[in-house]
């Protein structure tokens, strides 16, 4: 049996669409899982975000006793900045 040139061609085009096409919904379940995996993620990041408590809030709970605190605990709970505040001098104190 003979095969010509566009029996060739036909055959190498067909390979090349089956390819396409399989490449193309292996890319679409990729993307599927991929938007999957992003909506789990960002449903884990919004239920960690709402079991953070506010510093406010920790101060309205201390205030109604709701809880007990370690001392240190309640020296961070009087400071107003999240800055750290240390008795120790600074590392290369100005020369007078």
């Amino acid at each position: 049996m003979k095969f010509s040139i566009r029996d060739l061609f036909l055959v190498t085009v067909i390979v090349a669409l089956a390819l396409a096409l399989a490449w193309g919904i292996d890319r679409w379940k990729l993307v599927g899982d991929y938007e999957y995996i992003l909506r789990f993620e960002r449903k884990k990041r919004d239920e960690a975000e709402a079991e953070i408590i506010s510093r406010e809030e920790l101060k309205k709970r201390f205030i109604k006793r709701e809880f007990k605190a370690h001392p240190d605990f309640v020296e961070f709970l009087k400071t107003e900045t999240d800055l750290p505040n240390s008795p120790a001098p600074a590392p290369n104190p100005p020369q007078d």
